[in-house]
């Protein structure tokens, strides 16, 4: 059962007008996401998960004056994101790497901080609306990952693997586990506040 955390955002960007009301907008941004899942009833555990990227994104924005001194705005474009961190706080104290012996175990229970498991670069689809009054602006943002967080059933083979798992026994159970977490994509909403220059 997962539930959302609060992370963060924070970044620049630069827009490039093309008519008086329409543009391109370039990002850069490191971006926190962070939920929360609870194991039970096959585990007494409650952990939350931390993911850091560098994203960088493309968008074409909108922006239609409602005063002199006011705007509103409407982008949408990809999102391209290269996960440089993970970590995971656990209820269960024993749940640490660093075994090899129960390594595979530890996996198993917090994949979304495994970094054996987890795909690095991750694609999205931002949708935004914002109001800009003179500099200041508020912006209410969703954005949707387009693929997997993990990596695909080889690479999630591999990375089982490369913890101590048995090979043929990852493949015979691939077929249960592995449409769960090719499933597992992003959804983040996010307001942001800012200043443009």
């Amino acid at each position: 059962d997962a539930t959302s955390s609060p992370g963060f955002t924070v970044g620049g960007f630069v827009v490039l007008p093309i008519h008086a009301w329409i543009g391109v907008q370039g990002e850069l941004l490191f971006s926190r996401k962070r939920h929360s899942v609870d194991l039970q009833p096959y585990e007494a555990i409650q952990a939350t998960f931390t993911r850091d990227y560098v994203e960088t994104a493309g968008l074409v924005k909108l922006e239609f004056p409602v005063t002199s001194q006011n705007h509103v705005y409407v982008a949408s474009g990809p999102v391209f994101g290269f996960r440089i961190g993970e970590h995971a706080e656990s209820s269960d104290p024993s749940l640490t790497r660093g075994n090899t012996e129960t390594d595979i175990y530890v996996v198993q229970a917090l994949a979304y901080a495994a970094p054996e498991l987890l795909r690095r670069p991750q694609t999205s689809l931002a949708v935004m609306a914002g109001w800009v009054y003179r500099t200041f602006l508020v912006e209410v943002r969703f954005t949707q990952g387009l693929q997997s967080i993990f990596k695909d059933r080889e690479g999630l083979i591999s990375g089982f693997v490369e913890v101590g798992g048995h090979e043929p026994t990852l493949r015979r159970l691939i077929a249960q586990f592995g449409p769960f977490l090719e499933s597992a994509k992003s959804r983040d909403v996010a307001v942001l506040a800012g200043f443009r220059f």
